[in-house]
């Protein structure tokens, strides 16, 4: 091998690991905000690929010569980097969904603030409790796992060397699952405080008939469903760092059958 073969070798073994780590930039939670410029991003992923590159294991030491599968192989780099990113939006998927609840229990049904972490338009309860999650993301160490995650990837699946079993799909349907009985965990005891003050109020409307109820219950479950949001941020922490717990388990799983 020439010293021209072994540069363009050196360039496809790269380009490997590389989109490998920009998986996590189109989907995972932090690295994917639209906030954050795209040349940012490509400069992270370029830094955290170099970083990486020299202990990764490559499977391939010889030239691919067939671009085309060469462009094969890059997909499904891409796409392992994508499905640790993804494992990790799950979580956040599942604030979303229980933000949503309670913030329509609140009477915020109609308000809408566009949201920093996806870009889309959304409750003041989801913005408060999507930066809440951001922020516990940040505590337990949730952007470092991530890069831990892509090199431990590589001891699973050499770069070059990527298979998708079928296992895969059917344990992303599993955690996509969870999204709905964890999102009602988070939204539980805010929620149910709701819905008591929605029945005590019904119950004062049947016995004063000349109170109008829409008037004074809205500022009340208004008020009272801040107060219980803000009493409840440690249960909120308790259960996503128990979630994230087990995401972590899920990813090991998940790279196991690469």
């Amino acid at each position: 091998m020439n010293l021209s073969d072994l540069y363009v070798l050196k360039v496809q073994q790269f380009c490997l690991v590389f989109f490998r780590v920009a998986g996590i930039f189109i989907i995972a939670p932090v690295f994917s905000q639209q906030q954050m410029p795209r040349r940012i991003k490509a400069a992270l992923a370029l830094f955290i690929s170099l970083a990486l590159f020299p202990v990764t294991r490559i499977a391939f030491t010889s030239l691919r010569e067939n671009w085309g599968l060469f462009v094969v192989d890059i997909g499904r780099e891409l796409m392992v980097g994508i499905i640790i990113g993804y494992c990790a939006s799950i979580l956040f998927g599942a604030v979303q969904f229980g933000s949503q609840l309670l913030g329509r229990q609140m009477g915020f049904g109609l308000a809408r603030i566009l949201d920093p972490l996806s870009g889309q338009q959304g409750s003041p309860v989801l913005q408060f409790q999507g930066l809440v999650a951001t922020l516990l993301f940040l505590a337990v160490n949730g952007h470092h796992w991530l890069i831990i995650a892509l090199n431990r990837s590589f001891d699973f699946a050499p770069a070059g060397n990527v298979t998708l079993s079928a296992a895969i799909p059917n344990k992303l349907i599993e955690m996509v699952g969870s999204v709905f009985s964890v999102g009602i965990r988070i939204a539980a005891p805010a929620f149910v405080l709701l819905i008591i003050v929605t029945i005590l109020m019904g119950v004062v409307a049947r016995a004063v008939s000349g109170m109008n109820v829409l008037i004074v219950g809205l500022p009340l479950r208004l008020g009272l469903g801040l107060i219980g949001l803000l009493l409840t941020v440690p249960v909120f922490g308790l259960l996503f760092r128990r979630f994230f717990t087990i995401i972590q388990k899920d990813v090991m799983y998940l790279l196991h059958r690469l």
